[in-house]
């Protein structure tokens, strides 16, 4: 008897976390950096550099240094940045260790939300059957280690809509929502005792988001007062005050008085939050209505936004859900969640300190056609970023995750369809689940926006497709008259999934299944590490066999290898490098095949290859013995 209460679904999901959490910690080193960290360490470094007070320049001037990269949030890389400086100084935060840990956590979040989302359809047997085939997905898997945006992202958007469909869900069954509509809960808000809470909230609303229009109206009231010290009012007050200093000089100390005092309203902004919801959660008449579960929602989804601005997609699933549910019953909770969140995204995001509202749309503009230069490998032919096949993402779908997911994946779909004209199913949620899939999909099929590295910008919108699984599972276990013989099943299932996460260590997101031949078979047809995460390795063959002084040339400007060396290397991009001097360097790290493209780097012997199932991904040359 207490062998079978261990063994229960939330139990077991509960294990399978802390075991890869556990495993996480040893292998976390092994994961080289990524392409996409380097841009990401110097957005989190300023963003952790605002919250501690310690920037020197004007918020504007540090951003507009970033260029296009300041569009994105970094609400989880700053996270792991303030993780990284105060719990583990003596790591080097170059290698990324705390980090490439920190992003598979979030992961593990997202194994955690797909099972409660799965709840929503399943029984406790098939949901753990699910989130156990999700978290053993070797694509998924390796990108848990590397991915900085989008890793965070999935987790996030999941975590959103599983939370919402909860508290929507909780909201119908509660007595608030006997109310005959929300038109006379305002109504009573705002007279009634509760009438404090809406003004706190609206305060905190107003005072963020409104910063860069009281930091615009202060500094020109300094620079009216300034120039106006013996004509007005406000520059005798002025000249009464300071000296004859610069006007530049106190328009630099009125911002940084402005950002100190938002700092201070930053912090204590969170714990102001939780007490008013907790206040308003013991209220008789915003029982169930306003509460924590509530601001724990709507933080998740305003956090989310702060990782990237496509998790207002969430807040949109959720929205809907609500409004179609409990109609106009859902406004006024919808509202506070919808405010709470912004005030959320706002703390959690300082380059809206500057930019307030119209920072969301600047990056919403920029990231529905991202301005990316480079060429896209499929199927063996370079097409331009604009000008994909059709068949792009749906076939990469379908072979980047394993063949039994996509097999149980296509049936449910259809089974999914037939239970909806049966009626069934949740409907409701079943939709919301067909459009966060499939609007993405036609999306990219019909306006070609800007897509590359595969499909990784879109991890998020892979959640559905477990849960289409689901429903072929389901059936199983209809047939079998058995849940957990289905999920004995699905642990058959994800070995040979269990195989290739070991197999291709460290480079699991490589994975491509057997409907292409498999890694060897998607070789020169197909992106392999498109991040460059074997940097790592080719500099760890360095560090072994190369001499002490050794000049290497790398493949473009990425030099980012320089990072594991453990040796005094001399490290030069090939691109910033005349073909002419080549000869005068030791090595030369080169993407594989590339080296042949690139004037006499054909000439010069290879002496090692990182490689994924014999297919290469990084290239040593030896270029000369002389030191």
């Amino acid at each position: 008897m207490r062998k079978e209460k261990i063994l229960q679904p939330r139990n077991i999901l509960f294990f399978f976390v802390l075991v890869n959490l556990v495993i996480g910690i040893f292998i976390a080193p092994d994961y080289g950096r990524i392409g996409d960290e380097d841009p990401e360490e110097v957005r989190s470094n300023l963003a952790f550099q605002i919250y501690t007070g310690s920037v020197n320049e004007s918020l504007k001037e540090a951003y507009d240094n970033l260029g296009n990269v300041q569009y994105y949030g970094t609400a989880a890389t700053a996270l792991l940045r303030l993780i990284e400086h105060y719990l583990f100084p003596t790591l080097d935060p170059l290698k990324k260790e705390v980090a490439h840990y920190g992003y598979f956590v979030f992961f593990q979040i997202a194994v955690i939300s797909i099972y409660f989302l799965a709840k929503n359809f399943f029984n406790d047997w098939l949901s753990i059957s699910i989130a156990i085939m999700f978290g053993t997905q070797p694509l998924l898997f390796g990108h848990g280690f590397i991915n900085a945006k989008d890793i965070p992202l999935m987790s996030i958007f999941l975590l959103t809509v599983s939370l919402g469909f909860k508290y929507i869900d909780r909201l119908a069954k509660s007595r608030s929502a006997d109310y005959p509509n929300n038109i006379e809960i305002a109504s009573h808000a705002i007279r009634g005792k509760q009438k404090p809470f809406l003004w706190v909230l609206g305060a905190i609303f107003l005072v963020l988001w409104l910063r860069p229009f009281f930091t615009t109206m202060i500094l020109n009231a300094v620079e009216y007062s300034y120039n106006t010290r013996e004509s007005s009012f406000l520059g005798r007050i002025f000249a009464s005050l300071t000296t004859f200093g610069s006007l530049k000089g106190y328009l630099i100390l009125a911002e940084q008085t402005i950002n100190q005092i938002y700092l201070w309203i930053v912090f204590v902004v969170p714990i102001r939050l939780i007490a008013l919801f907790y206040w308003a959660g013991k209220e008789r008449f915003f029982n169930t209505t306003i509460n924590l579960t509530l601001l724990m929602a709507a933080f998740v989804w305003g956090f989310g936004i702060s990782i990237r601005v496509y998790t207002l997609a969430a807040g949109g699933v959720v929205g809907i859900y609500g409004l179609i549910k409990l109609r106009r019953k859902a406004i006024f909770p919808l509202f506070i969640y919808t405010i709470t969140a912004s005030i959320i995204t706002y703390l959690t995001w300082p380059w809206l300190w500057m930019n307030g509202l119209k920072g969301i749309f600047k990056s919403l503009t920029l990231f529905s056609d991202f301005p990316w230069g480079g060429k896209v490998l499929f199927e063996g032919k370079l097409y331009e970023q604009h000008h994909l096949p059709l068949n792009y993402l749906p076939k990469l779908l379908t072979i980047q995750f394993s063949e039994p997911l996509i097999i149980l994946a296509a049936v449910g779909f259809v089974l999914s369809g037939y239970l909806v004209y049966k009626r069934k199913i949740d409907i409701l949620k079943i939709m919301l689940l067909y459009f966060w899939l499939c609007l993405p999909i036609l999306y990219v099929m019909i306006v070609s926006p800007t897509i590359y590295h595969n499909f990784r910008q879109l991890l998020f919108i892979t959640p559905p497709i477990f849960i289409f699984a689901g429903f072929s599972l389901e059936k199983l276990a209809i047939i079998l008259k058995s849940s957990k013989l289905v999920f004995a099943l699905t642990l058959i299932m994800i070995i040979p999934s269990l195989y290739s996460i070991i197999h291709l260590h460290p480079y699991q997101y490589v994975y491509y299944n057997a409907f292409v031949g498999g890694v060897k078979g998607a070789g020169g047809s197909y992106l392999m590490d498109y991040w460059g995460t074997a940097y790592k390795e080719a500099v760890d063959y360095l560090n072994e066999n190369a001499p002490d002084g050794s000049k290497i040339l790398i493949w473009k400007d990425n030099v980012r290898g320089e990072r594991y060396a453990s040796k005094r290397f001399i490290f030069r991009g090939h691109t910033d490098v005349p073909e002419e001097d080549f000869k005068d360097f030791n090595f030369a790290i080169v993407v594989t095949n590339e080296y042949r493209s690139v004037g006499n780097l054909a000439e010069y012997p290879v002496i090692y290859e990182v490689s994924v199932d014999n297919v290469a991904l990084l290239s040593i040359l030896q270029i000369s013995n002389k030191q």
